[in-house]
């Protein structure tokens, strides 16, 4: 049987934790002499004290307790019981949401995916904006953990070909994870930090700087004003941003070993390749496009696209002009970007480029069997083999992910969006992006005043998203709460 002693508790853990954090908007909020303290301070205590609860009624949990099937349901209910509470803020602050559009705010900054249903960003005050950017500096290391520790343990949708080091045994993730961990989570800590000082180089305030740090290296999205980077009209601070996506989207374990004194890494990985390749393809179409449409060619017009292209290919989501007012042609590029996303073991969403390139391989192989029966020809990621169970399972997830995106595009025009709408929405919601692209959707996949059924069907989509889809599914099978 699972043990849900093991599960508990160290979400209890983690809701404590989320808790003491909402002290940061609060003292934002007080420094400031704005109302909105006495929210976060109600909000963090109520926080504190389930977490706290619920440790102390679980705490006799031994560790050795904790394997994979425990692993599964703790994945999901770490990010389902986070936003639950995270979104208390939003529904009872300023903001005033209802609470089924603070959840989706709430789930969009842990699944880093940028969507907003808030209007008025740059009329709110310091609290609040600082607890979105928190949002999504706690997703993108959730999403680190999740793709270089847990699911490669999991081997889900072949995510055991993303290694920061030899990966933890599938039969018990402890205690190499512990050091996998720490070592990652140090270099994405250092990636904001270094973001964070080159924003204020270009002339963001300090808050802005720290705010869009938070966002751009967890290419989460979420910005402090309604026009995004836009609203600074500066090209270094969209050069920072460039430069930051990228870093985010990237192998974490790049850096780990850059920080061991493999300083060359970068440049032996295919997936960096392909990923520098689709991202150069991508600006230039975009550019094209921009210059077709009248645009006066220069530095500015290839900034521009190169900005949407790494924007959505790293599912960050961030925007320098309206989105809408793109051509049919560059809004097609950019939603071709939405289904590719980043690399393996990154903060980015999507497919993730590891999958594609051995899906590239698997139909490359097949091809050449067909022309070649007897041909050997192996498969590889990285130069390491990759075995048909790792090519199966690439496979299976990549059927179900365009058979998820199909159905939440139909659950979601179910709901009253129009069919454009679904599409895109579909799309950036299940890839982690955020913007999409119809009048219902504005810039941020979102809009205040959607109905209930809306908010809930993009809610589970991020997740879905998030969590790569046969994580969440596997609690749906019945032989998994019967061992």
């Amino acid at each position: 049987m699972i043990d849900l002693r093991a599960v508990a508790y160290p979400v209890a853990l983690l809701l404590t934790l989320l808790g003491a954090l909402m002290g940061a908007p609060a003292a934002a909020d007080l420094a400031a002499g704005q109302e909105g303290w006495r929210v976060f301070a109600l909000a963090g205590g109520l926080t504190i004290f389930a977490g706290a609860a619920l440790a102390l009624a679980t705490r006799e949990t031994p560790a050795r307790s904790f394997r994979v099937r425990e692993a599964f349901l703790f994945v999901t209910m770490a990010w389902l019981v986070l936003a639950l509470f995270a979104a208390t803020p939003f529904w009872l602050g300023e903001t005033a949401l209802t609470y089924p559009a603070a959840l989706f705010e709430a789930m969009s900054g842990l699944t880093t995916s940028g969507g907003t249903a808030i209007r008025g960003l740059d009329g709110l005050s310091a609290g609040p904006l600082l607890w979105r950017a928190m949002l999504n500096g706690l997703g993108g290391a959730g999403a680190l953990m999740l793709g270089v520790v847990i699911l490669p343990a999991l081997q889900v949708g072949g995510a055991q070909v993303v290694r920061v080091e030899a990966a933890p045994r599938r039969e018990l993730l402890y205690p190499r994870a512990r050091t996998m961990a720490g070592r990652t989570l140090a270099a994405y800590a250092g990636l904001i930090a270094a973001c964070a000082a080159c924003y204020g180089l270009s002339g963001m305030s300090a808050f802005d700087a720290v705010a869009h740090a938070l966002a751009t290296v967890s290419t989460g999205g979420f910005s402090t004003h309604d026009a995004s980077i836009g609203h600074f009209h500066s090209a270094g601070v969209e050069w920072t941003a460039i430069l930051f996506m990228i870093a985010g989207a990237l192998p974490l374990a790049v850096f780990v070993r850059a920080l061991r004194g493999d300083g060359v890494a970068p440049w032996r990985s295919h997936e960096i390749r392909a990923f520098g390749a689709i991202g150069l393809s991508a600006a230039a179409l975009l550019a094209l496009s921009l210059a077709a449409s009248g645009e006066a060619p220069g530095p500015g017009l290839l900034r521009e696209g190169l900005f949407a292209a790494v924007s959505t290919l790293t599912t960050t989501g961030f925007r320098v002009s309206d989105g809408a007012a793109w051509s049919p042609f560059a809004q097609a590029v950019l939603f071709a970007l939405l289904f590719v996303g980043g690399c393996g073991g990154s903060t980015a969403g999507g497919l993730k480029l590891f999958r594609i390139l051995i899906l590239g391989q698997t139909v490359k192989q097949a091809l050449r069997r067909i022309r070649l029966p007897h041909s050997v020809t192996p498969l590889t990621f990285e130069g390491a083999p990759v075995d048909n169970g790792t090519a199966l399972a690439v496979v299976s997830f990549l059927i179900a992910y365009v058979a998820a995106f199909w159905a939440a595009a139909l659950a979601l025009n179910l709901t009253g969006l129009e069919l454009g709408a679904s599409l895109s929405a579909a799309a950036a919601l299940l890839s982690n992006t955020g913007p999409g692209f119809g009048p219902q959707l504005g810039q941020g996949v979102a809009s205040a005043g959607l109905p209930t059924a809306t908010y809930g069907v993009m809610v589970a989509t991020m997740l879905l998203g998030r969590l790569e889809i046969f994580t969440l599914f596997v609690l749906f099978i019945p032989r998994f709460w019967r061992g």
